[in-house]
């Protein structure tokens, strides 16, 4: 039976032709010149839920979007006045459930051709595709919304290697513009000592040898000033997993590179101190040990780093230790404090220590840092002095001790005994408070000569 609307014979004439609109997944639609449907193939429903009787004999532009019908219909006119010449057009089409749907038509007037006798139509659905490009078209103008705004600098490469996109921080970066990266000649801004390793690295990832790209390297910029860059980059894979290009990021990391370079600086001096300089976070346990540590308490670093400082702190003292990291974790910083420390070998040394707060990059009090001077020495002779000082308190014989001008600087007990003035009574005073004036006064010159003399 011929489908309603048709005219004889249009589908019987041709059975290939009938085979094929009524399995194509396209709707195949027959306008009459004035517009109206003459026929719709049974894939109308799949795509619209119409049945193909359903619109025959109406006007199509009705269910057409607003804004596309004047457009669409502007398209008809043109098919009218341009017998056998194709004609594209894409529209919106309301479905039976009230939603639009977009497809992608190919109109051609055959009024002339004695079995077709119409302008027939060959619509494909496109809403998902449609759907899809808007997606991509959001996420494209959502990357370059953030890349634009972005610290890093942003860069895509396609497949050959031709720069696709650089953002300007990119360009800020490293000076050159994206007509000057193509062709590798973002090459020649690389400084000479690292363009060699940087680019047997860079073909290694862009031919498949590795998964991934991250380097450091120093480029020239357009300024003439050398700065210091971190480049990140990983392949674009479709959906089959092909790579399409790559997609990176470049960082300046100057500043990084100075603070590093400084931090290297320091390190050098703490490690050449020849005073032990030692570190530990806030619970105490060793974080750093130089090689004056090392050879003050025996241990290497690889023995204590990690360990409690409480290792080199004798029972007694510790909690006085952990005082001092109070008040240093406080943000106080403590000033030739006097303790004693535990070698290696378990004997005792004697200490002077100075240790201050250790902060992060935000001022945050992470550990502390001390400063540890060996004073055996110092000890040693303060107990000598303290000997010699007690032997000549307790002589038997009055004893003065002088400056090189004559005052009196101390004065022992029997100096008390013997003539009767208090220590405080003549320090400071010239001996010759003490004169009974049966010597002259060439006696008392020729005496300090001799005591001046040695």
């Amino acid at each position: 039976m011929p489908q309603s609307g048709t005219r004889p014979g249009l589908l019987e004439a041709d059975p290939s032709f009938r085979a094929l609109i009524e399995n194509t997944s396209d709707i195949i639609t027959i306008l009459e010149a004035d517009g109206t449907i003459r026929y719709e193939s049974p894939s109308i429903e799949r795509s619209l839920g119409y049945k193909s009787s359903e619109l025959i004999g109406s006007d199509p532009f009705v269910l057409v979007h607003p804004e596309d019908a004047p457009r669409l219909k502007g398209e008809f006119s043109k098919l009218l006045l341009d017998p056998g010449v194709a004609h594209a057009c894409d529209f919106r089409f309301q479905h039976k459930d009230g939603s639009w749907r977009v497809f992608e038509g190919i109109g051609r007037n055959l009024l002339h051709d004695p079995v077709i006798r119409g302008i027939i139509i060959n619509s494909r659905d496109i809403t998902e595709r449609e759907q899809t490009d808007a997606i991509l078209r959001q996420s494209e103008e959502l990357f370059r919304s953030l890349s634009a705004s972005s610290p890093l600098g942003v860069f895509l490469i396609d497949y050959d290697g031709r720069f696709t996109y650089v953002n300007a921080r990119c360009r800020e970066i490293c000076g050159f513009s994206l007509m000057e990266c193509q062709d590798n000649r973002w090459l020649e801004f690389i400084h000479p000592e690292d363009r060699v390793p940087f680019t047997k690295r860079w073909h290694d990832f862009t031919t498949g040898c590795a998964r991934d790209f991250h380097d450091e390297f120093r480029v020239k910029h357009r300024n003439g000033f050398m700065r210091w860059a971190q480049i990140r980059a990983a392949p674009m894979l479709s959906d089959e997993g092909a790579r399409g290009g790559f997609a990176g990021t470049i960082e300046d990391i100057t500043e990084r590179k100075r603070a590093e370079g400084a931090h290297l600086r320091l390190a050098e001096i703490v490690e050449s101190s020849n005073d032990a300089i030692v570190s530990t976070n806030l619970e105490g346990t060793v974080t750093s040990w130089n090689a004056a540590a090392e050879r003050l308490y025996g241990y290497s670093a690889e023995e204590i780093i990690g360990q409690s400082i409480a290792r080199i702190t004798p029972e007694e003292r510790r909690q006085e230790k952990l005082a001092v990291l109070r008040r240093v974790s406080n943000g106080e910083h403590v000033s030739r404090f006097e303790s004693s420390c535990v070698a290696k070998g378990g004997h005792r040394i004697p200490v002077s220590l100075t240790v201050s707060p250790v902060k992060d990059a935000l001022g945050n009090i992470i550990g502390t840092s001390a400063i540890i001077l060996d004073i055996t020495e110092r000890k040693r002779v303060e107990e000598q002095l303290h000997l010699q000082s007690a032997a000549l308190e307790a002589a038997a014989n009055g004893i003065t001790i002088t400056d090189s001008q004559g005052k009196i600087l101390w004065v022992n007990r029997a100096f008390t005994t013997l003539t009767g003035y208090k220590a405080e009574e003549v320090i400071g005073k010239n001996p010759r408070v003490l004169q009974s004036g049966q010597h002259d006064k060439a006696f008392y010159q020729k005496l300090w000569q001799t005591i001046l003399s040695g």
